[in-house]
């Protein structure tokens, strides 16, 4: 099944491309934000929780889909939720194409 791309912003991050949104996580009247990001192959995806009230330290990330880079091959339970630092300032007003590039470029470093 193909992915829904109604609604979702394109962009291209070393030769792939991947499609974006942002969705209030507990309905319209919530300030609870979170990035969604998802591969056109839909193998990569991930909710990266832009504001996040219940920790001031360590942000998290949720990965849904199947590939994502250092992740261990054994877990096969998803979704699984990592440790994340604070890639976006959550008193922005906009999210824009350089954040959700700065997402992916910690997704995929190296030696991460």
């Amino acid at each position: 099944m193909g992915l829904n791309k109604k609604g979702k912003r394109k962009i291209t991050f070393q030769d792939q491309i991947y499609y974006w949104h942002i969705l209030s996580e507990f309905g319209d009247y919530s300030s609870m934000l979170s990035l969604n990001i998802v591969s056109e192959d839909k193998k990569f995806i991930i909710k990266y929780y832009i504001i996040q009230y219940d920790t001031e330290e360590s942000y998290t990330m949720k990965i849904i889909g199947d590939k994502f880079p250092k992740l261990s091959e054994q877990i096969k339970k998803r979704p699984v939720r990592i440790n994340c630092p604070k890639l976006i300032d959550d008193g922005k007003k906009n999210i824009e194409p350089k954040d959700v590039r700065l997402v992916l470029e910690w997704c995929f470093k190296k030696g991460r």
